[in-house]
């Protein structure tokens, strides 16, 4: 899929290794990833990871988090 084909883009916490590897098997692309570090309230260092995921039309209209069944959408972070 080119860059120009993009649809619709999520971004989904790392964490949620499910739900990432389910879009990508319904045709989803993994378009990149980010950090970010910050200290928590009690001043420990913290990592944030997301996955940047993005969808042609077609595949979008096809496999959604919308459309998503509850089951299937159960640890959903975003």
């Amino acid at each position: 899929m080119d860059y120009k084909d993009i649809y619709h883009i999520e971004s989904i916490a790392a964490l949620n290794s499910t739900l990432v590897n389910q879009l990508i098997h319904n045709g989803w692309i993994l378009l990149g990833v980010n950090q970010r570090s910050d200290l928590s309230p009690e001043g420990i260092p913290e990592s944030h990871v997301s996955m940047i995921l993005g969808a042609s039309k077609n595949v979008y209209e096809k496999f959604n988090l919308e459309n998503l069944t509850p089951k299937q959408n159960h640890s959903v972070h975003f």
